[in-house]
């Protein structure tokens, strides 16, 4: 899938050195190591998709961000959202949610019920809770010592 010189598809095994080094730079949780990620992907217990700056092709220029979520039958959750800090701002992270949503969207209208799509954000990490809101994500409770250094999240929903 396409949006406006950003491309979102499916990664492969080969892509997930780069997931791992994203999200060790980026994500304040660093609870994946590279082993779990791997064993995460071959066992399609979730989808990780990447997001590249536009080359010639659907995988083509730079790997800048990735979606790693699971799916459900009331619709998603996401474990971890990551795009480098250079490309931050870029509509990265939105061109990645955006591919979820509708993905969600076209299983809910063959199964003509609503999805629901679940994250949880640091309680510290403003920036992340401003970027879900903007995307029509709702606050739905706090979570007190859900990560394991003891800090708090807010747990957030939007339904499709």
């Amino acid at each position: 899938m396409k949006f406006e010189s950003i491309n979102v598809c499916p990664i492969s095994l080969g892509d997930l050195p780069r997931v791992f080094e994203i999200s060790l730079s980026v994500l304040d949780f660093k609870g994946w190591s590279l082993k779990a990620l791997e064993e995460e992907f071959l066992s399609q217990r979730g989808v990780i998709l990447g997001a590249w700056k536009e080359g010639s092709g659907e995988r083509a220029g730079s790997f800048v961000g990735f979606l790693h979520y699971r799916t459900e039958e009331w619709g998603a959750y996401v474990v971890n959202l990551g795009v480098e800090k250079e490309s931050q701002g870029q509509g990265f992270g939105k061109a990645l949610m955006q591919w979820l949503f509708q993905a969600l969207e076209e299983e809910g209208n063959s199964s003509r019920e609503k999805k629901r799509v679940f994250l949880e954000v640091a309680e510290r990490n403003l920036q992340a809770q401003s970027f879900y809101q903007s995307l029509g994500f709702l606050e739905v409770c706090k979570r007190r010592g859900f990560y394991s250094n003891g800090e708090s999240a807010f747990s957030y929903e939007r339904t499709l």
